[in-house]
């Protein structure tokens, strides 16, 4: 069981193992997941990879809480491709992740009209890009930990941006909006475009690029690419963020 903080807990449910005679747990066990609690079910080909049943139940624990706020379809996948690093498949290989992901509590205020900046693809526009998206955050009151990670994914949607553009002065834009309980944030450029993967694995770190969308694809539910008029608009998506209607 995984927090929303990142710390991690086991859970214990003795009993036979599932393809024996008389298989079955001899307890029932009791879960509350908090709003941002995480239930992570894995088979035993996960943690049996390296030869070391002790080894990966610790890798399979550090990278729980590691990826403790990825969306639950992005965890199971990180959880799988860390599991296996370096370690030779031999079984059944499954990690099935549970998250509890609900809006928070409804407060009076009021609704906010959506936000957009126009700026010009230098990397010295995209921290007062960050500043001035955190500023207009600030008034939806959502949770700290909701805050960083989109701001984080700005950022690494506006640098990509300011990467692929021409160098026009006012090519790029960004955009945040509301809609229910999601959070939007788009960035548009005037660049030849770009594809996404239908893969998520862990990049190479000594890569001069790649780190950045694997970054917003981690912290968002969806994440789009499309062409309009000759320009590239990339829109990430993260959902219970804020009151549901």
């Amino acid at each position: 069981m995984v927090a929303g903080d990142g710390s991690v807990s086991l859970v214990d449910a003795p009993g036979i193992p599932i393809g024996y005679p008389g298989a079955g747990t001899t307890k029932v066990v009791e879960l509350t997941l908090g709003r941002s609690g995480t239930l992570v079910f894995y088979t035993d080909g996960l943690i049996e990879a390296t030869k070391d049943i002790l080894l990966g139940l610790e890798r399979i624990t550090r990278a729980a809480g590691e990826t403790a706020r990825y969306p639950a379809p992005h965890m199971a996948r990180a959880l799988v491709e860390r599991s296996l690093s370096g370690a030779m498949r031999r079984d059944d290989s499954l990690a099935m992740v549970l998250r509890r992901r609900i809006p928070p509590g409804r407060d009076s205020a009021p609704p906010l009209g959506a936000f957009e900046y126009r700026f010009s693809p230098s990397l010295a526009t995209v921290p007062l890009a960050r500043h001035l998206l955190g500023d207009w955050l600030d008034h939806l009151a959502i949770d700290d930990s909701e805050r960083d990670d989109l701001l984080l994914v700005a950022s690494e949607l506006c640098s990509n941006a300011v990467r692929h553009a021409s160098g026009k002065p006012g090519a790029l834009a960004m955009r945040a909006w509301a809609d229910r309980d999601a959070l939007i944030v788009e960035v548009e450029d005037d660049g030849a475009g770009m594809e996404l993967s239908h893969r998520m694995e862990d990049p190479d770190l000594e890569a001069e690029t790649g780190r950045g969308i694997y970054v917003v694809r981690a912290l968002t539910d969806d994440l789009t690419v499309r062409r309009v008029e000759e320009r590239t608009v990339v829109r990430a998506v993260r959902r219970a963020v804020l009151p549901a209607d």
